[in-house]
Order: C-alpha cells, then sequence, then structure tokens
C-alpha cells in the first residue's frame, strides 16, 4: 500500500484508518524552535523542504528500512527506532 503524500494538504489513507495533514513551515528560527513546536505525544515529523523531491509516498514499512533522524550520525532501521521508542507492535 502506498499513497502520494499531498504537501501542503491532507491525505487520507483509509486501509489504516489515519489521515495525514503535510504543512510547509518557515525555518527561520533555527532547528531548536523549529523541533520546539512539534508536540512530544503527537506523530509529527520534520523535514527540509529543500532537500526532499515532490512527490512524497507514504507506504508501510518494509523489513531493512532506514530512517536519518534529526541530530544523529548516519541511519537507524526502522525496526530498531522502534524498539527502542517501546512502540507497540500493534502501532508500528
Amino acid at each position: 500500500m502506498h499513497r502520494i503524500l499531498n504537501v501542503p494538504g491532507e491525505t487520507e489513507i483509509p486501509e489504516l484508518d489515519l489521515s495525514i495533514c503535510a504543512e510547509v513551515k518557515p525555518y527561520d528560527q533555527g532547528y531548536s524552535q523549529f523541533i520546539h513546536n512539534f508536540r512530544e505525544e503527537s506523530y509529527q515529523a520534520g523535514f527540509d523542504y529543500d532537500k526532499i523531491q515532490l512527490p512524497i509516498f507514504v507506504r508501510t514499512r518494509r523489513a531493512g528500512d532506514r530512517i536519518r533522524p534529526f541530530g544523529l550520525q548516519g541511519t537507524k532501521k526502522i525496526k530498531k527506532l522502534f524498539n527502542d521508542l517501546k512502540v507497540p507492535p500493534q502501532q508500528r
């Protein structure tokens, strides 16, 4: 399953019973202020708009998928990230 993410806009994913809202926000106050605006309990992510290519595809994860989180040198497997964050298997 994959969908093209509407940027900006909302993308419905009925198979997962969820909706993704994408916004383009300025980064003029630096990283700490930008990341401060994310709520800890929410599922939010920030990306450098100048470094991504549209369209963005949203899909379920696959074995071996990796991510390059803010502040981390290199990449990390999504599976290990979920384990480290103690994300319950039914929410992965």
